[in-house]
């Protein structure tokens, strides 16, 4: 799957449209942004990042439902589904509670969407994230045994999340940012970010501050092992970067050599990575989805 602002196309495995949901932005249905989308194999859950609200289409594409929850973003771990969840945070404010919810929830054959929060909530800002007021807030967790691992947008590491871990961070005031136990992650040419977001109005020195450092984009299971996506600045062009595929072990060490491209990491089948790429010399529409092997 793949999606502009107010469009959602899915491709099956051929690349042969499955369905193209959304077209303006208006009326029923319709949404403004798209900001997060869950396929459950019958309804799509569309999360529109504008009008803060989801959507519910069947497997057809055809509009089911309009709902008022709101969760930035789906993060699946094996059978359990955990959510970004924001409703306790207060931007522009030094307040960082815990924003990992566990959700259960349903979907009925109408469109109807039941979501019920569980006990489980976690995962405050880091100090990393807290110097940039709580920007930069998506992350990724893959489980291990009894504990989670969590890689946030900015930093190469693996915070180590456990019961007494989660205990702990509890204890501490929504004012202040927590620091797990983590494992450093090993990935090449990775630049720290410099500081926080620059005070300027130069549309230009925003630009190139944005790309002059790296950013994860991805984290999660490849066969035995970890695969991390980042991003790369390029020398000598300050407005653009590339992404970079590496595979890790548990240790954080890096196996094998990176893999980089043009184009965008979508994710993980089969033990084989999904890259997404748009031939931008074509006048119309045409995309290229291609599979490595790392």
């Amino acid at each position: 799957m793949a999606a502009t602002s107010y469009q959602l196309w899915h491709w099956d495995g051929q690349g042969r449209i499955i369905n193209v949901i959304g077209e303006k932005g208006e009326g029923p249905g319709e949404f403004r942004h798209v900001g997060e989308v869950l396929w459950t194999g019958n309804h799509y859950w569309i999360v529109d990042g504008q009008l803060l609200r989801s959507s519910v289409f069947d497997e057809e594409g055809k509009y089911l439902s309009r709902s008022d929850v709101f969760f930035r973003q789906f993060v699946p771990v094996e059978n359990r589904m955990f959510v970004l969840d924001l409703s306790r945070f207060r931007m522009f404010e030094r307040v960082y509670p815990p924003s990992l919810r566990e959700i259960e929830y349903q979907i009925t054959e109408s469109g109807d969407l039941n979501v019920n929060k569980t006990d489980l909530f976690f995962r405050k800002m880091t100090p990393a994230q807290a110097d940039f007021r709580g920007n930069f807030k998506l992350l990724w967790v893959v489980r291990d045994r009894d504990r989670l691992l969590i890689m946030d947008q900015l930093e190469p590491k693996m915070q180590i999340y456990d019961p007494a871990t989660i205990e702990r961070e509890h204890n501490v005031s929504d004012e202040d940012a927590f620091e797990p136990s983590f494992i450093p992650v090993q990935l090449s040419r990775f630049v720290k970010a410099k500081g926080s977001m620059p005070r300027t109005r130069s549309h230009r020195d925003y630009v190139h501050w944005w790309y002059a450092w790296s950013r994860i984009n991805y984290f999660g299971r490849l066969g035995k092992d970890l695969v991390v996506c980042y991003s790369i600045p390029i020398e000598g062009d300050p407005e653009s970067e590339k992404q970079v595929v590496q595979r890790v072990g548990f240790d954080g060490r890096a196996i094998g050599k990176p893999l980089i491209l043009d184009g965008l990491m979508m994710g993980v089948v089969d033990e084989r990575v999904y890259v997404f790429y748009e031939d931008e010399d074509r006048e119309d529409f045409t995309y290229f989805v291609r599979a490595f092997s790392l």
